[in-house]
């Protein structure tokens, strides 16, 4: 393998940058198993259904069929009580069904939507989610509900709200965008005609940080700097002293700090400045170069963060001020962590390419996802840790891919939007 390929992250470019929800159940779907069958659900037909009760049906459907857990039958109606027993057994065993989903329009004031969500578990032969719906967009409630049966079926919180940051060049410059977690409704986040990279969010999702190359008009200096947008207001705020160059910034969970790489006499340290004041705290110290610090996420003060201590980039793992220990040690050039709970994905060179890999924070269980074809780059986590995005160039032109912690079901949320890199899925 030659090193002139691999690119140890943003380092290795700089040279030419620069000079040119409810309340916790019993789940009853064991996801996250490498081969599991999809649970069959159907909607129970109501003739109160209008077209917005119909569009949040069609939401919460396609919801949950995208993450391939589920699939569904054929809707249909009954004059039976569903409060029977006997009724649910029936339907489980005519239908061939497992869970039956309900969608009873509500009255409501002039300017909402309002109805009742339910869920019956036909094996069990009982109600596992009943519950009241409001608000002004039909697609936000479909999410909700769709949000809230993912949960009370798995355990674990739904996708369904969140967004994905990610950088294109659609538009001829590498700026920020943002999209649905299913690829829908890109919005351009920013308009600098130049190379944006290294997006993150907030912890509050209102607020995202990237980096931004620049070059002044009138002394042609080249720069790396910091920056904040508020996603509410649209202010932009620079993070980072303009002298010096900034990049890859992460908030802590807590929201108190931001880690982000320096470059201190030519060599790349991690740094951490108060994320309210932006002052400096910290900054490593050490010959080693680091790049790409990452908290662990939802909640904690730890780090996941790329170094080549000892000789080929490997992952390891920090806390705020310390040195950190060695979490990967596995072939060679380990980069893209992304930490959510206590799984850390990453990619990692093998068989002449980049692979995306799953390990558990304690070092142990190291898992291959991918195996080609092309590079699997630049995983991240979803909120729940069980969906990861990434980019990969399998067919031709970089583009962002979504997959199952298993590393099955991968689509491609990002066709026909040029090159994108850099993925990040929101809190």
């Amino acid at each position: 393998m030659k090193k002139g390929k691999i690119v140890f992250l943003l380092l290795f470019t700089l040279p030419s940058i620069l000079h040119a929800q409810p309340s916790k159940s019993k789940s009853y779907i064991p996801i996250g198993k490498a081969k599991i069958k999809s649970s069959k659900l159907a909607f129970l037909e109501n003739s109160k259904n209008t077209p917005l009760t119909h569009l949040i049906r069609q939401t919460v459907r396609h919801d949950l069929k995208f993450t391939l857990y589920f699939s569904f039958s054929k809707s249909f109606s009954t004059r039976e009580s569903l409060e029977k027993r006997e009724t649910l057994s029936n339907i489980r065993k005519k239908k061939g069904i497992e869970f039956l989903i309900q969608i009873q329009p509500k009255p409501s004031s002039k300017n909402l939507i309002a109805f009742q969500g339910s869920l019956y578990d036909l094996t069990r032969q009982k109600k596992c989610l009943d519950r009241p719906y409001q608000g002004k967009d039909a697609q936000t409630l479909g999410h909700t509900f769709a949000n809230d049966i993912f949960f009370t079926l798995t355990g674990k919180p739904g996708i369904f709200l969140s967004k994905i940051l990610f950088v294109s060049n659609y538009t001829g410059h590498k700026e920020i965008y943002m999209m649905n977690f299913d690829g829908t409704n890109k919005i351009q986040l920013t308009n600098h005609r130049s190379i944006a990279f290294a997006p993150n969010w907030h912890p509050t999702n209102t607020k995202i940080i990237y980096s931004l190359f620049k070059i002044h008009p009138k002394t042609r200096l080249r720069t790396i700097g910091l920056y904040e947008l508020n996603l509410l207001n649209r202010k932009l705020t620079l993070l980072s002293n303009p002298k010096q160059m900034c990049f890859g910034g992460s908030y802590s969970p807590d929201q108190k700090v931001i880690a982000y790489i320096q470059i201190v006499r030519g060599k790349s340290k991690i740094s951490l400045m108060n994320a309210k004041t932006y002052r400096p705290l910290f900054t490593q110290k050490g010959s080693d170069l680091s790049v790409e610090p990452t908290f662990q996420r939802p909640h904690g003060n730890h780090l996941a963060y790329v170094s080549d201590r000892t000789g080929e980039p490997m992952i390891y793992i920090m806390n705020k001020t310390t040195l950190g220990r060695k979490l990967t040690h596995a072939g060679c050039y380990n980069v893209n962590p992304s930490w959510s709970g206590n799984k850390i994905a990453f990619s990692g060179w093998s068989e002449g390419r980049f692979d995306i890999f799953l390990i558990q924070s304690n070092g142990s269980q190291l898992e291959r996802l991918t195996r080609g074809p092309g590079n699997s780059e630049e995983p991240d986590l979803s909120p729940n840790g069980e969906f990861i995005v990434f980019t990969s160039n399998r067919t031709g032109e970089k583009k962002i891919h979504l997959m199952n912690q298993t590393g099955s079901g991968s689509i491609c949320l990002t066709r026909y939007f040029g090159e994108c890199t850099s993925p990040r899925w929101s809190y």
